[in-house]
């Protein structure tokens, strides 16, 4: 029987409680932020970030907006990495855990930037942001996807996460869109 206990299956969370956990904190830790920091958002559009009423939108809505895209870009890794060897719903479950690390990161970014009282509603802020999501990104999908054998994986995630990016940005400003319209 003690043989047995060996090999008892781990405890872990289940993908879609560890997001909504994680979208919690960062919503208090935004609102903790907005409220005592009194930062004004200072970014300018270019390729990669968002005009300033854009990103406010974003910044407020982040966790909804992350949800509607998270079956977008589980769509776009399958088919540029992991079609073959996967199928759609497991990587849509491995997304859901990219998309929490993605919460810890913005958590994390807000946190230290707060408590140094470091201006990070700016583009540089936004940069550092995008390019440590992204190389995170890269490193979580080679270490998960290099056990199943996947032929030319770094290309195929460089080529994933530029397309999850540009996708990323087109959904992101449409669902603003229409959530301005909407009144929000």
């Amino acid at each position: 029987m003690q043989k047995l206990s060996r090999w008892k299956k781990k405890g872990y969370h289940k993908p879609v409680s560890f997001l909504l956990i994680w979208i919690t904190i960062y919503l208090f830790t935004w609102y903790m932020a907005n409220h005592f920091t009194h930062f004004e958002n200072k970014t300018t559009s270019t390729l990669v970030t968002w005009d300033a009423s854009t990103l406010n939108i974003i910044q407020k809505y982040r966790s909804l907006i992350d949800i509607l895209i998270l079956p977008v870009s589980a769509l776009i890794n399958w088919l540029i990495v992991a079609r073959p060897k996967l199928n759609y719903v497991e990587v849509f479950c491995v997304s859901f855990y990219l998309f929490s690390f993605t919460f810890i990161f913005h958590i994390t970014h807000i946190t230290i930037a707060s408590l140094l009282g470091i201006h990070y509603k700016d583009n540089t802020g936004e940069y550092i942001t995008t390019a440590f999501v992204g190389i995170w990104a890269f490193y979580a999908c080679y270490d998960f996807y290099k056990l199943y054998k996947i032929p030319f994986l770094i290309p195929k995630l460089i080529l994933w996460i530029m397309a999850a990016l540009l996708a990323y940005i087109y959904t992101a400003k449409m669902i603003v869109k229409l959530l301005t319209a909407l009144g929000f």
